[in-house]
């Protein structure tokens, strides 16, 4: 359950616990009033994170803090009184005039493709992406869900169809494959609970159960019925029907005339 006793604006559950140490991993939490910041490390409540507490932590900078406990490195380590007191000084900077030389207008410039470059080529953090819904925890809860409204395993059309593709191309970067997603979700991929459901074993076990509820072996038809895979998947590993009944401990069919059959423990093949 979240901490109630703090604040997190804009941030979407579920959250991930800060195991190291305090909070939750990609979270800024507030005091009720929002005028105090948590730290991570500590648990310390304070108007602003600064470099000198950092380093009580062996934490240089704060770039270095943010990607330790998952933040966006433009994210402010300060609560809401502070940062609007630096604003309103950054207003009143800003409103007087400063001229500056056609040197120092390039530095700017120059300083400011850099980072953006920087910015492009970095991963969004695990702050960005818990804002959006789309952090690891937030997608395998979605998968989550869905099966609980479906009731079965989750296919790619079905996340597609529920999302209208939403999450998708973040699905696939965020774990590699669709099935991947699902292993991390603790559920079996379609293509491996098919799999083991046509199994020999569990094939001649269905005909078992057949015979143990209708008291009868099953006749062709009934291999193209709801109760029994179809019977091109048994001609998978057998040759014929006698075949798989024989294997299958059930009594053989013995075809007597056109429309009359009968039951036999030990016969030949004849269907």
């Amino acid at each position: 359950m979240i901490d109630k006793s703090l604040r997190y604006d804009g941030y979407k559950e579920p959250l991930k616990k800060y195991k190291e140490g305090h909070g939750y991993r990609g979270v800024l939490a507030k005091s009720k009033d929002g005028n105090l910041v948590q730290c991570h490390i500590c648990g310390e409540m304070f108007k602003a994170i600064r470099t000198s507490h950092l380093k009580t932590h062996d934490i240089e900078t704060q770039n270095e803090y943010k990607d330790l406990v998952g933040l966006a490195h433009d994210t402010k380590l300060m609560g809401d009184e502070s940062r609007q007191k630096m604003l309103d000084n950054y207003l009143k900077r800003a409103a007087t005039p400063v001229y500056l030389d056609k040197e120092a207008m390039k530095r700017m410039q120059k300083a400011r493709i850099k980072s953006n470059k920087k910015r492009k080529g970095e991963k969004l953090k695990l702050e960005v992406r818990n804002k959006r819904g789309n952090c690891p925890d937030q997608l395998l809860d979605k998968i989550v869900k869905l099966k609980g409204d479906i009731g079965r395993t989750p296919t790619r059309r079905d996340f597609k169809a529920k999302f209208k593709g939403r999450f998708m191309e973040t699905i696939y970067r965020t774990f590699g494959s669709w099935t991947k997603a699902l292993k991390m979700a603790g559920m079996k991929p379609v293509s491996e609970v098919k799999a083991e459901k046509y199994e020999p074993v569990r094939l001649l076990e269905y005909v078992k159960m057949f015979y143990d509820k209708h008291k009868r072996p099953p006749m062709t038809s009934d291999f193209c019925s709801s109760e029994l895979p179809d019977v091109k998947v048994y001609y998978k590993h057998w040759e014929t029907l006698n075949e798989i009944r024989r294997i299958a401990g059930v009594p053989l069919v013995v075809v007597m005339g056109r429309s009359n059959v009968a039951y036999e423990r030990v016969g030949k093949d004849s269907e």
